[in-house]
C-alpha cells in the first residue's frame, strides 16, 4: 500500500511537519502532496525528508480557489479568508482582496525549491513524474 499525507502531512504548522516526517523518513511507501498549504518550510521539511522523488504536486480543488492564507500561530496554526482578513485597506478602493490559496501555495513551493537549490529536473518530478510513478502511468 502507498499513503499519501496531503497538505504537506497536514503541515500547516510546519514545526510539526517538521518533527513527524524526519520519524517516518524511512518509509517507502510514503508520499506527500503539498496541496494547500501556505508554508514554504513545511514543504521544505517534506523534501528533506521524503527527498524529491516522493512530494509532488496537488491542487485540492476547492480549497485552492478560496481567497486567502494559511500560517502557523505558536503550536497551532490559522486560516486567514476574505472573511476574516487582517490588513490595512486599499486606500483606493477601501476593499482587501487576498490571492487565491492555491497561488499562495504555488509561492510557498517555489520558496523552498529556491531554499533547497533545487535543479529544473528534480522540480519536473514534483509537478508530474512523482504521480505518474506512484499510479504506474
Amino acid at each position: 500500500m502507498n499513503l499519501i499525507l496531503d497538505h504537506s502531512a497536514r503541515g500547516f504548522n510546519p514545526y510539526h511537519t517538521m518533527i513527524g516526517l524526519q520519524k517516518l523518513s524511512d518509509l517507502d511507501n510514503l508520499w506527500v502532496d503539498t496541496s494547500a498549504n501556505c508554508s514554504p518550510l513545511a514543504t521544505i521539511a517534506a523534501l528533506r525528508y521524503l527527498g524529491p522523488d516522493r512530494v509532488m504536486y496537488g491542487s485540492d480543488f476547492y480549497c485552492s480557489h478560496i481567497r486567502g492564507i494559511n500560517f502557523a500561530v505558536n503550536d497551532y496554526f490559522m486560516w486567514l479568508d476574505e472573511d476574516f482578513f487582517v490588513s490595512n485597506n486599499d486606500t483606493k478602493t477601501g476593499q482587501v482582496c487576498p490571492t487565491l490559496i492555491g497561488l499562495e501555495n504555488l509561492r510557498a513551493v517555489k520558496a523552498a525549491f529556491w531554499a533547497l537549490g533545487l535543479k529544473d529536473k528534480e522540480i519536473e518530478k514534483y509537478f508530474w513524474q512523482n504521480a505518474a510513478c506512484l499510479l504506474d502511468l
